[in-house]
């Protein structure tokens, strides 16, 4: 997913910095040992699955010392990332704005390469290998644009 979200950040035609990712700050918080690790949970939260992970990261206050002193903020995140009724992640996103699109060429040129870029990486996309169901079909992300794929990228 850092895939996706750098290649967005290259498209300094179209796209106006920062892309908007909870997945840097996320490896950080699960990763333990670290001077946050006391503040932020890190050792307990490494050892659980990647739904669970993610259901903690979320509720991590901007008030908290875990922000506050080390720049691991899930609660700015909560509402990019949604859980299904089992308490599984069904849905992500990043967050980003176009540059000021001003003809309609812009316009299309911008949704043109957004989509180039998310269609390069998503289709080697997995989920965390946490589930206990083997079939390989059913752990693929499927990553979706609001609009639908050009016929041809020019």
């Amino acid at each position: 997913m850092n895939l996706i979200a750098s290649e967005l950040a290259t498209l300094n035609n179209t796209i106006l910095a920062p892309v908007y990712s909870w997945v840097g700050t996320f490896e950080n918080y699960i990763d333990p040992g670290n001077v946050w690790d006391k503040a932020c949970g890190s050792t307990a939260a490494s050892v659980l699955g990647f739904d669970q992970q993610m259901a903690l990261f979320v509720k991590i206050k901007i008030e908290s010392p875990c922000c506050q002193s080390y720049g691991i903020c899930g609660e700015q995140y909560s509402l990019d990332v949604i859980f299904d009724d089992t308490g599984r992640v069904s849905t992500s996103r990043f967050r980003f704005q176009h540059q000021v699109m001003k003809t309609q060429e812009d316009y299309i040129r911008g949704l043109v390469e957004t989509r180039k870029a998310c269609d390069q990486y998503a289709a080697n996309l997995t989920t965390y290998p946490d589930t206990d169901d083997d079939d390989m079909a059913k752990r693929f992300m499927n990553v979706q644009m609001d609009a639908p794929a050009p016929r041809s990228y020019f």
